[in-house]
């Protein structure tokens, strides 16, 4: 009888580090847990943070105000793409405004030295385009490789904010040194 006593007397051990482990295995969870919540909890007044610092800055955009007209060179070749911009919403730096082409085989990132900007009523002293001001825009597009029937498109990225996709077609038949409306 004594050894039937011992071993019961072991199992009931035996539960107790079983109950022992189990409280453990719980409080190893909730410290995950609760290490997750406080991560997520961190993370969200971070973002609340930066949108209520931000929030007093407007994001522009820079649209094409009327049509986007390709000039052809005496031979007949697509030469620059010219076009008026206005922005909507905050002012845009205009040293911080990019443009390119795609097509389907290609996209042509338009350098610098291939700009040219006019103010036509006088000129921004700030470099920065304005609501209610006209920038004209005059895009040297002779190393694009575009041709005739050609569909491109002209991307206008501002410096923040949202870029802007023009659809253009280059006309199936081109005549040299004549102005085409293309977008």
């Amino acid at each position: 009888m004594s050894g039937l006593f011992s071993v019961i007397h072991d199992e009931e051990a035996f539960t107790g580090l079983e109950a022992a482990v189990i409280l453990i295995a719980f409080v190893v969870v909730a410290a995950v847990f609760s290490y997750a919540l406080l991560g997520s909890g961190f993370y969200a007044t971070e973002k609340a943070r930066q949108v209520t610092s931000d929030a007093g800055t407007t994001p522009s955009s820079v649209m094409v105000a009327g049509s986007v007209i390709l000039k052809t060179d005496a031979f007949s070749n697509p030469e620059s793409l010219s076009f008026f911009c206005e922005v909507i919403g905050g002012e845009a730096a205009i040293s911080g405004i990019h443009y390119s082409l795609h097509t389907t085989g290609m996209i042509y990132q338009v350098p610098d030295t291939d700009l040219q900007l006019r103010w036509p009523s006088g000129g921004s002293a700030e470099g920065l385009l304005s609501r209610g001001e006209l920038l004209s825009v005059r895009l040297t597009i002779t190393d694009a490789g575009l041709s005739t029937g050609d569909d491109f498109t002209l991307t206008i990225i501002p410096p923040r904010g949202v870029p802007v996709n023009i659809p253009c077609t280059v006309p199936g038949t081109l005549l040299g040194n004549k102005r085409y409306e293309v977008g």
